[in-house]
């Protein structure tokens, strides 16, 4: 099933098909998503694990208001990183006994507020950390409920910006470090409830063997934790799930998220946690899309240039991960000319694709971004005094 397609030569977007030249009336650059495939999506990740996975939503990927509430209605947790991003979920109508704080720089203000709204964990990241949530919890009197979020030290295969599980990255405790907080923890029991373990190690992950070591390490630790006298509740393998940007795979997406459910699902059979998983990309990545007009058609003897409405303030992945996302003309036609399909940010790394096959383009012609659901207005700016995107929800 591809998520963009040309039917009777107009481009349609989604499991509904929906034509996109119905929103030409609507001022470009806009983003528009598509909740049917991200319903569909987020079941999928469901039926793959029986039902026995808290999913909380990474709201970081995409923090529509609405994809937020229809999701919380559908069961689904949520993830958060900041203070506004919980402000955000509770707007949304996530209960906060289901919401989960990850992130290294939680201020004082942001766990009083994740505190006094009673979420479900706190996802601990740093010695320093877990002694300020202490302080905070035993100045509102209430119990704290952490998780330790653990670096196995594994470089997982993907880019090096979003590897998050190797020593050299910021995020998560060292063993040593993990262990000197169980004695924090031990100190402070009317502050501080130890809810479990978790850990990311990366985003665009496709292979099992990064997960498989990364399960194994953190359930060998667990055995050190029970027998310090603690009790596991969660295990929160975070996540990362990659998808293809490059083609239509959706199947071999499928199936290697069967994979990973099989595993992991394999490994705990018989443990009496909670498993818990915080997926974004994999759930909204495909069910969003970029629509931008050309400005003007610049040709040099070296190459030819879309300059378009859109640019790296609205979509930054292509300058800051080298991302590849294909482009789409609003018509069927024979690729022609090849363009680079560049903004109009003053920054030579204002790209949103390059060496586009594509037919003769015009001013005034629409291009659609594709795959552009996860990290995209979310990772957006006002560079260069520019307005952001605008957003639309189809059914």
């Amino acid at each position: 099933m591809a998520f963009l397609k040309y039917k009777n030569g107009e481009l349609v977007f989604g499991l509904k098909e929906h034509r996109l030249a119905d929103l030409q009336d609507r001022a470009t650059p806009f983003y528009a998503y598509e909740w049917s495939g991200i319903a569909s999506r987020y079941q999928t990740m469901v039926d793959a694990f029986d039902g026995k996975a808290e999913l909380h939503f990474a709201m970081k990927s995409n923090s529509h208001p609405e994809i937020l509430a229809n999701l919380a209605k559908l069961g689904a947790g949520v993830d958060i990183v900041s203070g506004g991003e919980l402000a955000i979920a509770l707007q949304a109508g996530f209960p906060a006994d289901r919401i989960v704080f990850s992130g290294v720089g939680k201020s004082v203000d942001e766990l009083r507020a994740a505190l006094r709204a009673g979420i479900q964990q706190i996802n601990v990241e740093s010695e320093p950390e877990l002694l300020r949530i202490q302080k905070v919890a035993a100045e509102l009197g209430v119990k704290a409920p952490v998780a330790l979020r653990l670096n196995p030290d594994i470089s997982a295969e993907t880019h090096p910006y979003i590897t998050t599980g190797f020593r050299e990255n910021k995020f998560g405790l060292e063993k040593g470090a993990a262990l000197r907080c169980l004695d924090v923890l031990k100190a402070h029991p009317q502050q501080l409830h130890f809810r479990g373990l978790t850990l990311h190690i990366g985003s665009q992950l496709f292979k099992l063997h990064d997960y498989r070591d990364a399960l194994l390490w953190v359930l060998d630790f667990a055995k050190e934790v029970e027998t310090a006298g603690f009790k596991i509740e969660n295990l929160d393998l975070g996540g990362g799930l990659g998808i293809y940007y490059e083609a239509d795979r959706h199947a071999d997406e499928a199936e290697l998220l069967r994979e990973y459910a099989r595993m992991v699902l394999a490994e705990l059979a018989g443990r009496p946690y909670q498993l818990q998983l915080e997926p974004g990309r994999w759930i909204v990545g495909h069910s969003g899309v970029l629509v931008t007009s050309v400005e003007y058609v610049k040709t040099t003897p070296y190459k030819n240039f879309l300059i378009v409405d859109s640019g790296m303030h609205h979509l930054i992945r292509p300058s800051l991960y080298s991302a590849i996302h294909r482009v789409f003309p609003m018509r069927e036609g024979v690729a022609d000319d090849v363009y680079d399909v560049v903004g109009p940010i003053c920054e030579s790394s204002d790209f949103l694709a390059k060496k586009c096959p594509l037919p003769v383009m015009q001013e005034g012609d629409r291009l659609v971004i594709a795959d552009a659901g996860a990290y995209g207005y979310e990772m957006g700016s006002e560079y260069n005094a520019k307005a952001r995107a605008e957003r639309v929800l189809l059914p």
